[in-house]
């Protein structure tokens, strides 16, 4: 038996693992919007620096450049390299805290009120 399933306190350990998932999926939206953000910053700057692009004028060569800045951008926001997904994760992390931990108190008060 683990030390969790001991020390568990019923009616909280669903709300403990909806509040971990919900922290995930905030994480992982704050890094898909630094991701998309990166790939827009990169487009833009290829707009200002002119044409360079990869292979020349071959046919099919701008999707091979935008492949490339999306791949780029989703290796960027994974390492965090602009701080954007942080610094977003950070503002709503204390909101889906309080949140999970509201939903937690009045299923406890439900809970207790219908015993």
């Amino acid at each position: 038996m683990s030390l969790s399933a001991i020390f568990s306190v019923p009616g909280l350990q669903p709300a403990d693992d909806a509040s971990s998932k919900q922290l995930r999926d905030l994480k992982k939206a704050c890094e898909q919007f630094e991701a998309v953000f990166a790939k827009q910053l990169f487009s833009e700057m290829r707009k200002g620096a002119g044409q360079v692009s990869l292979g020349g004028d071959q046919a099919g060569s701008a999707i091979y450049q935008d492949m490339m800045d999306q791949t780029v951008a989703d290796a960027i926001a994974k390492k965090g390299g602009l701080g954007i997904g942080q610094m977003l994760f950070k503002q709503f992390e204390v909101q889906v805290e309080a949140a999970s931990n509201q939903s937690a108190q009045s299923r406890a008060a439900t809970a207790n009120g219908d015993q």
